[in-house]
């Protein structure tokens, strides 16, 4: 699991944006770091934010950011050979689980 904190300049973006780059982002450090690792196996990703879940299982957005981020996830789905699979989780869930303290 990737953790850190955004930069002053992606403040601007808003939470949903913020969501998705980290999905991304988890992607990409999978395919640099052990691009072997999810070949042909489903990879579930668990959010609480349902905009964000919608989003991702639909492969589409009528935000032009939010739809390029999307895209770049699809195509490293594709380049992983793997299959993504949103699960939305209440956020009452994640924070009595301790996973998401910010909900």
């Amino acid at each position: 699991m990737l953790q850190g904190e955004w930069t002053l300049s992606v403040y601007q973006f808003s939470s949903n944006w913020k969501e998705l780059m980290t999905l991304k982002l988890s992607l990409l450090h999978i395919k640099k770091e052990r691009p072997n690792l999810v070949q042909g196996t489903t990879v579930f990703y668990f959010t609480d934010n349902s905009l964000v879940y919608w989003i991702t299982v639909t492969g589409s957005s009528p935000s032009p950011e939010l739809h390029k981020l999307v895209e770049g996830i699809c195509e490293l789905e594709f380049e992983l050979g793997c299959i993504l699979q949103p699960v939305h989780v209440p956020g009452f869930i994640l924070v009595d689980h301790g996973t998401d303290g910010l909900s």
